[in-house]
Order: structure tokens, then sequence, then C-alpha cells
């Protein structure tokens, strides 16, 4: 019994240290979906995302901040009141090319201060509108916790979806 719990704690202090590698991700393109308020999402990495999450982590999500940042951080994802840009569930990859994987992801716009999760009003897109036109991009990262929800919180590399390409989207 004791030599099972040594190397139970053994294996959980080895498994807690290593680090994930972190992926170079890229925008691809952005539609509207068939469903309203809704975007596909479409972009790149060089790393097999859905292995490398999907082992340690819980509900991989592409996640953007609508602020001016040029680098999103763990601490952008506690008590954040903008509105911001994520996946409805879990990305999927669509295929796999020689320079890396393609993947894609439905996505909508949030409000944090409504928890109706009911979408965005008329109000809300025009003050989305107006505070898109002033980024140059929109910075995105995929993101997930690990299962537990502890504090451990991987994030890619930062992505850049164009703004032009984001109010050709939204209503």
């Amino acid at each position: 019994m004791k030599l099972i719990t040594i190397t139970f704690l053994l294996s959980l202090f080895i498994s807690c240290g290593h680090e994930l590698p972190i992926a170079k991700i890229e925008f691809d393109k952005i539609e509207k979906t068939e469903v309203e308020d809704y975007y596909k999402l479409y972009f790149h990495s060089d790393i097999e995302l859905v292995k490398l999450i999907g082992e340690d982590f819980n509900s991989p999500m592409i996640k953007c901040f609508l602020d001016k940042k040029k680098t999103i951080i763990k601490d952008d994802f506690v008590n954040n009141t903008a509105i911001y840009f994520k996946s409805v569930s879990d990305f999927k990859q669509l295929s796999k090319l020689d320079s890396g994987y393609i993947y894609s992801a439905e996505t909508f716009f949030s409000n944090p201060k409504d928890n109706s999760n009911k979408g965005l009003t008329t109000k809300d897109y025009d003050n989305l509108k107006q505070l898109i036109n002033k980024l140059g991009c929109v910075q995105c990262v995929v993101t997930a916790v690990t299962y537990l929800n502890t504090k451990s919180r991987y994030i890619s590399e930062s992505m850049c979806i164009p703004k032009e390409k984001l109010l050709e989207v939204i209503p």
C-alpha cells in the first residue's frame, strides 16, 4: 500500500512540473453561421492542439479580448468585465498540413456583465463596432484550465484577427 501511495504521489509531483510547448496560432478566416450571432473562426497552429491540451486540460477554447493589449496573460482571465469573443465549445481539428494543423471553432461575442447568455443587444453591437474600429486587430489565444479547475492555465501565443475581417461579419 505504501508503494502505491508513493508511486502515485511521485507521478503527481512529476506531472505537475512539465511545461507544455506554447503553440503559435494564426488567423485564417471568419464566417457567419446559420445560427444568429454565431461565427465560424478558422485558424492554424504549429502544434497539434487537441492532442496537446486534451490530455491534461478541460474544455480548450479560443478567447479574444477586445482591448489594446498585445499579449494575453493569465491575469486577463480573472474579473474581466469587457465584451469578449470566445468559442462556444471545443474547437475541431480539420486537417493536418506539412506546416501545421487547421482548426475551426464556433464563436460568439459575450458580455460578462449580462449573465443571461442571450447574446449582445443592438446597443452592445454598436459599442462593439466602435471598440473594434479603435483596434488594429483583436488578440486571441487558445486556452484551457486543468481538470478540477486548479490555477493551472494553458495559453498559446496570441493571434491577431484583423479588425476589417470582424467588421465584415458582425451585424
